[in-house]
C-alpha cells in the first residue's frame, strides 16, 4: 500500500510561522512594520544553498518578470503572505499555511535559477524547501527587504525551532541588538490523512416546527473525522421563519462547529432582521461571526472544540508544544484558530 499511496494520494506541507526576533531597524523612527512571504520550492536536480541566493519574492507592483529583468535576481510571486504587524522588531504572526503544491526550480546551463513549472503537486518522493522572506511594509514606497531563510524539509519529517535569517548575500542578518535575527517556525511534510475506506454511515437528524419539517443527512466519507456542521432552525421568530445553514469545514471541524453555534444567533440579533432587511442581517451576521472568531473568547471556544474532537493529524495540525519565551507564550491558541476555517451557506 505504501508505494501505491505515495503515487496516488495527496501529500501536504503545513508550516506555522510564529514570528521573528531581533529584526533590524528599517523605519525612520527605529522600528519596522514586518510581514513574511512564504513559498515551497522543489527541484528534480540537487540545488545548493548558494544556488538559491538569486531567488527572491516579488513584493512590488512590478511583475515577477519585470523585476527579474530589472535587477537580474529571479523573482517569484509568494504563495502566501502573513499579516503586517505594526511598529515592532519582534513580530508575532501565529499563522498556519497549508501547501499541496510547490514551485519547481532548476539550474540552467549558465548557472542561473528559474522556475520550470509554477505548480507541482506534492508526492512525497523528494525533499522540498520552505522559502521565507521578511519585509518591512512602507506605505507609498517600495517595501524594504529585511531577511530570508530557506530550510529543507523531507517527507515524513518535521521542522521545529528558531532558525537564523540571512541577508541577500547569504551572510548572517544582524538585528537591532547586534545579535543575529531569527525566525520561529514549525513545518511538517506528511501524507494527507484519509481513511483506508470511506466512512459511509449516515447520520440523520429531523426537526419539526409549526410551519415546516426538515431533515438532514450527513456522511463522513474519506476524511479521518467529520469536519462539517449544520444548523436547522424552524420557527426562529414569531412569524414562523426558518433558518438553515451548512458549514463545510477546512482543516478541521472547530470553525464549522463554532459557526453552526453562533451565526444564526448573530443574524437574528441584528437590528436589520427586526426591520425586515434580511440581506443586510445576513451580511452583518457573517461579519460579526468572522470578527468574533479572532477575539479571545472565540479563540478559546474553538480551542475547546478542537480538544473535544481529539483529532490527531499531521500536516493539517501545526502547534508548538513548548514556548518558554514570554513574547510567544500564547501563540499556540492563536494558531489553532487561524489554521482552519469553513465555507458557510445559509438561507
Amino acid at each position: 500500500r505504501g508505494v501505491t499511496a505515495m503515487a496516488t494520494e495527496p501529500w501536504n506541507v503545513g508550516v506555522l510561522l510564529l514570528g521573528c526576533r531581533n529584526l533590524p531597524k528599517l523605519d525612520t523612527f527605529g522600528l519596522s512594520d514586518p510581514y513574511a512571504c512564504i513559498s515551497l520550492l522543489s527541484s528534480k536536480t540537487a540545488m545548493k544553498e548558494q544556488d538559491l541566493l538569486n531567488v527572491d519574492h516579488t513584493v512590488s507592483k512590478l511583475s515577477a518578470k519585470e523585476e527579474h529583468d530589472k535587477n537580474s535576481r529571479f523573482r517569484i510571486i509568494p504563495q502566501f503572505r502573513t499579516r503586517v504587524v505594526r511598529k515592532t522588531l519582534c513580530p508575532r504572526w501565529a499563522q498556519v499555511f497549508q501547501f499541496s503544491e510547490s514551485r519547481d526550480m532548476q539550474i540552467t546551463r549558465d548557472g542561473s535559477v528559474q522556475v520550470v513549472e509554477e505548480k507541482v503537486p506534492l508526492r512525497g518522493d523528494a525533499p522540498v524547501r520552505v522559502f521565507v522572506t521578511v519585509h518591512d511594509r512602507d506605505v507609498g514606497m517600495k517595501d524594504d527587504f529585511s531577511g530570508r531563510c530557506c530550510l529543507e524539509l523531507k517527507p515524513n519529517e518535521e521542522l521545529e525551532g528558531e532558525y537564523p535569517l540571512c541577508d541577500e548575500r547569504g551572510d548572517p542578518l544582524v538585528g537591532h541588538s547586534g545579535d543575529q535575527a531569527s525566525i520561529l517556525l514549525k513545518g511538517v511534510y506528511a501524507m494527507a490523512e484519509y481513511l483506508e475506506q470511506p466512512a459511509t454511515e449516515k447520520a440523520v437528524e429531523e426537526v419539526e416546527g409549526r410551519t415546516c419539517s426538515c431533515i438532514t443527512m450527513s456522511m463522513q466519507g474519506w476524511r479521518a473525522t467529520m469536519e462539517d456542521a449544520h444548523y436547522m432552525g424552524v420557527d426562529v421568530d414569531a412569524t414562523g421563519a426558518c433558518l438553515f445553514g451548512v458549514y463545510d469545514g477546512h482543516g478541521g471541524s472547530d470553525v464549522a462547529k463554532y459557526t453552526a453555534r453562533h451565526l444564526h444567533e448573530n443574524i437574528l440579533k441584528s437590528h436589520h432582521y427586526a426591520n425586515g432587511r434580511y440581506f443586510e442581517a445576513l451580511k452583518e451576521g457573517f461579519l460579526k461571526t468572522d470578527d468574533d472568531l479572532l477575539r479571545p473568547q472565540g479563540m478559546a471556544e474553538c480551542a475547546a472544540i478542537r480538544k473535544e474532537s481529539s483529532l490527531k493529524r499531521k500536516a493539517s495540525v501545526i502547534t508548538m508544544d513548548a514556548n518558554p519565551e514570554a513574547e510567544f507564550e500564547d501563540v499556540e491558541e492563536e494558531a489553532m484558530v487561524t489554521e482552519s476555517g469553513c465555507t458557510a451557506v445559509t438561507c
